[in-house]
């Protein structure tokens, strides 16, 4: 009886690929952004959007950085867009744990560590020049002396085997932290104004209620939310140097969301930045839901005096509290 066999050659493969590609493990410095500071508040103190310190200006006694770790694969994508790579990863909060937004127990979280998605800017890079050919034929030279071959295009290069975010360039640490902050400002700031759209609608209910019935579709108002995020600053450079083999004294910079489901479970794009018109047809099941933010873009239009509204909508249509990815 042979006890003993040889691996087949799936598993073969996944070992040499857990040997090339170990997890990644990081302390950071962990800045949860706020979510429960109104559009009003913004107004008047724009800076408290993102602040990069150990507790708040205004309120010393809450503390907004904390040390943390991070863990990931590059291989665990959650996709590649235009200028940003998304990443799953584990983030455990090493010291305490902040009392609202990512990472406290108000998602649910009965411990420090929590699933979320990593989020980094690149540089869209090139993949190759293009293949050089010949003149058409009226417009080659008619000596035949001036006549060359055409050259042939170099191969390409192999696709890389432990990620698919080949062909791009990451940002300088500089101009990496400024994107990721204007990201989270960008996130603070349309939660503030989604906040402020239900308020407005709470306000016309409130005041219709006083003078005549409500209509029955008021109890079936969507009751939206944007994910939760964070700034994390890695505090050494994981990549190491091909002429040294040290690590290099580079910081990354992350944002850091609150993990959604993948794209195809359940994922809906409601609207983008083109029109403000539905993406969902009439007979689809969450077309309501399109309809309800096209109604609010009208709401943030006019309650901003023409200066703003939210767009590019997309998230996880929950039965609770359907959420937008941004």
């Amino acid at each position: 009886m042979r006890f003993i066999s040889r691996p087949s050659k799936l598993a073969d493969r996944l070992t040499c690929s857990l040997i090339d590609n170990p997890p990644i493990s990081e302390p950071i410095l962990f800045y949860p952004l706020p979510s429960d500071i109104s559009f009003n508040e913004l107004l008047q103190a724009p800076e408290r959007a993102v602040i990069l310190a150990n507790t708040d200006p205004l309120n010393t006694e809450q503390r907004i950085c904390f040390n943390a770790r991070l863990t990931y694969e590059l291989h665990d994508q959650l996709g590649k867009g235009s200028f940003k790579t998304a990443l799953v990863a584990v983030l455990d909060l090493t010291s305490s744990t902040p009392s609202v937004g990512l990472g406290s127990k108000v998602l649910g979280q009965p411990r420090s560590s929590v699933m979320v998605a990593l989020k980094r800017p690149y540089i869209p890079m090139p993949e190759g020049p293009p293949a050089a050919v010949l003149a058409p034929a009226q417009s080659r030279p008619s000596t035949r002396s001036s006549l060359k071959p055409a050259q042939a295009a170099p191969p390409p290069k192999p696709a890389s085997t432990t990620s698919s975010f080949a062909g791009l360039k990451r940002l300088s640490y500089c101009d990496e932290m400024q994107s990721i902050i204007n990201e989270a400002k960008l996130l603070v700031w349309a939660n503030a104004l989604l906040k402020w759209t239900y308020q407005w609608i709470n306000d016309k209910i409130s005041s219709r209620q006083a003078s005549s019935p409500l209509p029955p579709f008021i109890q079936d108002i969507p009751s939206f939310r944007f994910v939760e995020g964070a700034i994390a600053i890695a505090l050494k450079e994981v990549e190491m140097k091909k002429t040294t083999g040290k690590p290099s004294g580079h910081r990354a910079v992350y944002m850091l969301e609150e993990l959604l489901p993948r794209r195809g479970a359940g994922f809906v794009k409601y609207i983008n930045n083109a029109k403000a018109v539905s993406l969902l047809d009439t007979h689809e099941p969450d077309y309501h839901l399109a309809e309800f933010l096209l109604f609010t873009q009208h709401v943030q239009y006019v309650i901003t005096a023409g200066m703003a509204y939210i767009s590019d909508l997309q998230g996880m249509p929950a039965a609770t509290c359907p959420t937008f990815s941004y």
